[in-house]
């Protein structure tokens, strides 16, 4: 269980969702903003600085924000984000513990930033064809779909079946989606029978005037959620990271609290993680109960694993095709 070790080393990383690395971005670099914000910033500064085995992660915020800048070469923030948290690596913490929010480095802040341009610009253009980050982006657009076919199949009566709802949900991950996205259906299960409903949900079953837009945010929120999983995989000497994710955004927040991880076990080899939640247990019934019937033929060992590989090797423009449909649905007469 070990590797041989007395014990197992533990790190923590803090990763950021898009608004507070923003927030980040703006205290290292000397910008106005407001005290509330700069205050919560240093309170996550000096975590590190009390703490050198806290590490912090940039990367799921360069997953869900380096599109931007492909996209659009005009939009820089991205990369200036970048170079704010490369300067962290030279931050005197010492005179930050001593005075939190003074930022002293080891050089002159802007000569610093000139030394790390070239090196953040060839940084973000080989993000620009990571393979990683294509996948995750994949991956929002699959929830994007999911997450549509949710808002329909809730819409279709005045009393949502909660059952039959989540039946639907199997059969459509199996046979249009190509895969069963059980964290995901687990989550909006618990979301949609809580009293009342969670209230991440809540632009999916109040049908608000923006859904289809809050979907998509919605989309990118369970990704990054699924990011937290994969980085409690990582290893290095022995150690493990326990991740956790600094945002100011409740509705996340709301999210991680819907059903709170019990257990995980990880291999560090194949780099999987099996998690428990709390109301595993209940949703385990459910999933059985769903499968009888149609997707009873659709469970062999040999049809799991070509959805596990596929699950692998999703295909953007079929998905996206899926999301078309769902969204003409919603389009007004």
């Amino acid at each position: 269980m070990t590797v041989g070790k007395s014990n197992v080393l533990f790190d923590y990383s803090l990763s950021f969702d898009s608004n507070f690395a923003e927030k980040m971005r703006a205290v290292v670099s000397g910008e106005n903003i407001q005290e509330i914000e700069r205050k919560r910033v240093i309170e996550i500064l000096m975590l590190k600085a009390y703490n050198p085995r806290v590490q912090f992660d940039l990367m799921p915020f360069l997953i869900e924000n380096v599109r931007l800048s492909r996209d659009n070469p005009q939009n820089i923030r991205p990369f200036n984000t970048l170079i704010a948290f490369r300067m962290l690596d030279y931050l005197i913490w010492e005179r930050f513990r001593e005075s939190p929010g003074t930022f002293v480095f080891s050089k002159p802040a802007e000569t610093l930033r000139s030394e790390l341009l070239e090196d953040a610009k060839a940084f973000m253009q080989k993000l620009y064809s990571n393979g990683f980050i294509a996948q995750q982006e994949v991956k929002s657009i699959f929830n994007h779909a999911l997450l549509l076919r949710f808002a329909t199949l809730w819409h279709l009566d005045s009393k949502p079946d909660y059952k039959l709802i989540m039946r639907e949900l199997f059969i459509y991950s199996v046979k249009k989606l190509g895969a069963i996205p059980l964290t995901e259906l687990q989550l909006i299960w618990r979301g949609m029978t809580s009293s009342p409903v969670a209230p991440f949900f809540g632009p999916v079953t109040g049908k608000s005037r923006d859904m289809l837009k809050a979907i998509r945010g919605m989309a990118w929120d369970l990704v990054l959620l699924r990011l937290l999983e994969q980085a409690a995989t990582a290893t290095q000497n022995g150690s493990f990271f326990i991740p956790y994710f600094v945002t100011n955004d409740c509705r996340w927040r709301e999210l991680l609290q819907l059903s709170p991880v019990k257990m995980m076990v990880i291999d560090d080899r194949e780099h999987r993680v099996q998690v428990a939640r709390q109301n595993e247990k209940e949703f385990r019934a459910i999933f059985i109960e769903c499968l009888e019937g149609e997707l009873r033929s659709c469970m062999t060992p040999e049809m799991i694993e070509k959805r596990r590989l596929a699950a692998k090797n999703l295909q953007p423009d079929a998905l996206r095709a899926l999301i078309a449909q769902e969204e003409a649905l919603w389009a007004t007469p």
